[in-house]
């Protein structure tokens, strides 16, 4: 028989024999009255504008709005982390934990400038000069000291549309953030399991 959920948050269970249906037995278990939010993760796009109703213990900054390397890096050099401060900040207030994803290179910077992405022209690639990468990464882990909780290595790298370089260059990106990162022992590095060779 179906699971029942009652009001007072307790599961009953019944199972009734097949050959004999005079025979049957109940089991009940009583549920804490919520699901702790840290077993939900969250992605808001337009994290600005738009307050989530339901409770969430990690949100990720992929594809929420103007947080990636193209967004935030318009020149060697220059960075806008008016929106990164914004998305630390919120999501600070909420009590949620965060992993910023390091990806979509800017074009100035991209070894392949015109490659098609579902982004921006250039943004799937790897960067031309890993020292533009490393920048970054430093820029970010700076900006970000203490605040962000995970730190991940692009979105999909198996996904040519995402990411359209190679696996080799995917992991010296990897271990040069990884060494970066790794002056924050409070932060973790994520990394992909298809990324190991």
């Amino acid at each position: 028989a179906p699971a029942s959920i009652s009001s007072a948050q307790t599961i009953t269970v019944t199972a009734t024999s097949v050959a004999d249906s005079t025979k049957s037995a109940s089991a009940s278990v009583s549920l804490s009255s919520t699901v702790p939010a840290s077993l939900f993760g969250l992605t808001v796009l337009n994290f600005t504008d738009l307050t989530p109703t339901m409770q969430f213990g990690t949100t990720r900054s992929w594809d929420a709005y103007d947080l990636d390397w193209s967004d935030a890096n318009p020149s060697a050099g220059v960075y806008n982390f008016t929106y990164l401060d914004q998305f630390i900040a919120i999501n600070q207030a909420r009590g949620a934990d965060m992993i910023y994803t390091f990806g979509r290179t800017p074009q100035w910077a991209s070894s392949q400038p015109d490659a098609s992405t579902p982004y921006g022209p250039g943004e799937c690639a790897p960067p031309a000069d890993i020292a533009d990468w490393d920048a970054y990464v430093q820029a970010v882990a700076t900006e970000a000291a203490g605040k962000i909780k995970y730190w991940e290595i692009w979105n999909e790298p198996e996904d040519t549309s995402f990411y359209c370089g190679d696996i080799p260059k995917m992991v010296t990106m990897a271990a040069d953030a990884a060494s970066i990162r790794s002056e924050e022992h409070t932060s973790e590095l994520q990394s992909r399991q298809y990324l190991v060779c």
